[in-house]
């Protein structure tokens, strides 16, 4: 019986730990150098990679289009996709693909945000993020693509 009241405030306060952290990234000092350096070399994309450990899900990535990115950063898409290839050719973010939409993963190296034990895990979810200004486009695309039929009475 002691035992089993043992497991249960170890597992509550584990799930208030859970809620305490929930909202952290960790980064690694090894990897801030490489981020500091980053900084005074290529600023620009210095506020890309913080832009997405901001935005990222528990398991570093987020799914976003460079229009977004671009409408919430204020720069041009031109900026926003030399920026990422930046990021890519430094190994700082991998980029995969699902369909012809990119997920950006920030390299578990040097930021995450849940149980250091889980960093092997780092590409299963990810987090959505889309503009209104996207949105609004893409209706109209969807919507001049529909075409509305009007069924008439059977005889």
């Amino acid at each position: 019986m002691e035992q089993d009241t043992e497991s249960t405030i170890d597992s509550s306060q584990s799930i208030e730990a859970d809620k305490k952290n929930r909202d952290f990234v960790m980064l690694y000092r090894r990897e801030k150098a490489a981020m500091l350096d980053l900084g005074k070399q290529d600023p620009t994309a210095s506020v890309l990679l913080n832009f997405l450990i901001l935005n990222m899900d528990t398991d570093n990535c987020l799914i976003v289009s460079g229009e977004t990115i671009a409408e919430y950063l204020e720069w041009s898409l031109r900026t926003v996709r030399s920026k990422i290839k930046v990021l890519y050719d430094l190994r700082l973010i991998d980029i995969l693909k699902s369909g012809n939409t990119n997920i950006y993963c920030v390299n578990a190296n040097i930021a995450w945000s849940t149980y250091a034990n889980k960093r092997q895990y780092a590409k299963f979810q990810a987090r959505v993020m889309i503009s209104k200004t996207e949105q609004e486009s893409n209706r109209r695309i969807r919507n001049s693509r529909t075409k509305r039929v009007e069924l008439g009475e059977k005889k």
